[in-house]
Order: C-alpha cells, then sequence, then structure tokens
C-alpha cells in the first residue's frame, strides 16, 4: 500500500510540476517559488521511493535466499536417499528396490502403508482406510 500511494503522489506532482511550467509564468514570483517547491518535493519524494523500492527488493533477496537453502536441504536429502538406494542394490541386487511399495497415492483420505506383505488375517479388512479430517461423534 505505501508503494502504491507514494507512486500516486509522484504522479500528481509530476502532473503539477508540467502544469506551472506551461502556465506558471502568468502567476509570477508565486508561481515560480511554487514550482520550486514542488520541484523539490519530487524529488525528496523520488528518494523515498528509492528507498522504498530497495527494502522492497532486498526483502525478495531474502526470502529467495531462504528458498535456495530450503531447496539445497531438499537436494541433497534426495541425494542421500538415492545414494542409500544405490548402496542397497549393490549389496543385495535389483531385488532390494524392486521389491519395495511403488503405489503412490497424495490424497488425504489415504495413509501408505509401508510393510508390503506384513498383515495378519485379521488386519486384512484394515489395510486401507479413510481418514477424515475431523474425529467421529462417537462421543469422545
Amino acid at each position: 500500500a505505501d508503494f502504491y500511494q507514494l507512486y500516486q503522489v509522484l504522479q500528481q506532482l509530476d502532473r503539477e510540476i508540467d502544469y506551472l511550467n506551461v502556465s506558471g509564468s502568468s502567476l509570477g514570483a508565486f508561481g515560480e517559488e511554487q514550482l520550486a517547491a514542488l520541484e523539490g518535493d519530487f524529488g525528496n519524494r523520488q528518494v523515498e521511493m528509492a528507498v522504498l523500492i530497495h527494502d522492497i527488493l532486498q526483502d525478495l533477496v531474502t526470502e529467495l535466499d531462504d528458498w535456495w537453502f530450503n531447496a539445497q536441504e531438499v537436494r541433497i536429502e534426495v541425494g542421500d536417499v538415492r545414494a542409500e538406494q544405490l548402496q542397497a542394490i549393490l549389496r543385495e541386487g535389483d531385488s532390494a528396490i524392486s521389491e519395495g511399495t511403488t503405489f503412490v497415492i497424495v490424497a488425504d483420505d489415504w495413509q501408505y502403508w509401508p510393510w508390503e506383505g506384513e498383515y495378519w488375517l485379521d488386519e486384512i479388512d484394515s489395510y486401507r482406510g479413510t481418514l477424515t479430517t475431523r474425529c467421529p461423534d462417537d462421543g469422545f
């Protein structure tokens, strides 16, 4: 909001300076004084705008640096996982990767089951269950 307001003030001052440049001679000394005052105010507001733009850009640079750092962390984690997979392949052969679960669902009503093949008969009915975002109304 500050940027837009300051931009509007600069636009208005620019219009007033243009008007006084065209018709300020009819006002004599008063017109010249007003023109000088407006030009001084315009210069001050330009400096204020430059500082504001600098601050905005610095905030963006800081945010981009944070995102870059987070991206580097993700790259390192992905690299670590890939290295673990490659080490598992070297130790156990290709079967280490092919035995893992490759079924992926991204939704709020599904839960990942990492233990493929590890279930008992009484667990089969609850192997996959619907998850809700709120507790059921069971009196709890």
